[in-house]
């Protein structure tokens, strides 16, 4: 069956070269040839063109539609190289295998192309995507605005507490500029020489996403205690994460609760006086104490 196979491919007894049929007709030959090297020549070009994109452009969003059509183009061009060889060798068996394998690959490269047409449609055009580009840019830079000009003071640290970046109204609580703060760890400008999160809140923030009204007490540039309320929330896009945190000022809050606890100390204290010298311990010590005074002057 091999042989037999070999002897169909191979086998050019009884056959006459294509040339024959044209009369062997220099000009028609040569003009024949000549155009079947080209368009084969070109057809091998586009196909390694192809098969080089493809390689080097890992993200094709239609990679197998890519190389359908480096096989089919590459078996186009060496169905004109076989015409060229037909012209003098009659080759015909081996043509007819190439155009055969040729006529499956066109039919499943056109299927193909249709079933990804519709795909193809629906892919943003240039226009589209520097639209689309613009307004992402336009959101991010809305985005940066509110937060760098929120009333409330922010800010933003990595995984390893450092931060990233800072709202204005943090500036001004604080008492720094941005350069003096951002790449800084949080804990530089906190009141006591620790982290921001304890480990516990650390903990908790990842777990639960957020954490909310933490006590902690940051130190102003001029030295001064500031006490706050920090409410951190996780943040992640893409695969970045890191810590959105908000800081509430209670620092005169906390002074009035203190001064208000003074005055009310201040004012049970007389009033303790008062029920302590109307008891009858009060009366007893002051009969003995009256007692010892009238003894010593008759004395």
């Amino acid at each position: 069956m091999v042989e037999g196979w070999a002897d169909w491919l191979f086998d050019h007894s009884g056959l006459i070269p294509h040339g024959f049929w044209l009369l062997w007709e220099p000009g028609l030959i040569w003009t024949y040839a000549t155009s079947d090297v080209a368009i084969a020549t070109a057809h091998f070009s586009i196909s390694l063109s192809l098969a080089v994109f493809a390689h080097r452009r890992r993200d094709l969003v239609f990679r197998p539609l890519f190389l359908l059509f480096v096989v089919f183009v590459l078996l186009c061009g060496t169905t004109h190289w076989l015409d060229v060889l037909t012209l003098w060798v009659p080759a015909y068996g081996l043509e007819a295998v190439v155009k055969a394998a040729t006529a499956g690959v066109s039919i499943v490269t056109a299927a193909t192309l249709w079933w990804f047409t519709p795909q193809a449609i629906a892919l943003p055009s240039p226009a589209q995507l520097q639209a689309a580009n613009a307004a992402l840019r336009d959101s991010e830079a809305l985005h940066r605005a509110s937060f760098e000009h929120s009333p409330q003071p922010l800010y933003t640290s990595d995984n390893s507490d450092v931060i990233t970046g800072v709202s204005d109204s943090f500036l001004t609580l604080l008492g720094y500029t941005k350069p003096e703060v951002v790449g800084r760890a949080v804990s530089e400008f906190w009141a006591q020489d620790v982290n921001l999160f304890i480990q516990s809140d650390h903990a908790r923030l990842r777990a639960e996403g957020a954490v909310h009204d933490l006590e902690r007490r940051f130190r102003h540039r001029d030295g001064t205690v500031i006490e706050v309320l920090v409410t951190a929330r996780l943040e992640r896009r893409g695969g970045d994460t890191w810590i959105l945190s908000a800081l509430t000022d209670v620092t005169a809050s906390r002074r009035a609760e203190a001064a208000l606890r003074a005055s009310r100390n201040a004012c049970t204290r007389p009033r303790r006086w008062r029920r302590w010298a109307s008891s009858p311990a009060a009366s007893r010590m002051t009969s003995t104490i009256c007692c010892r005074a009238s003894r010593d002057a008759s004395t």
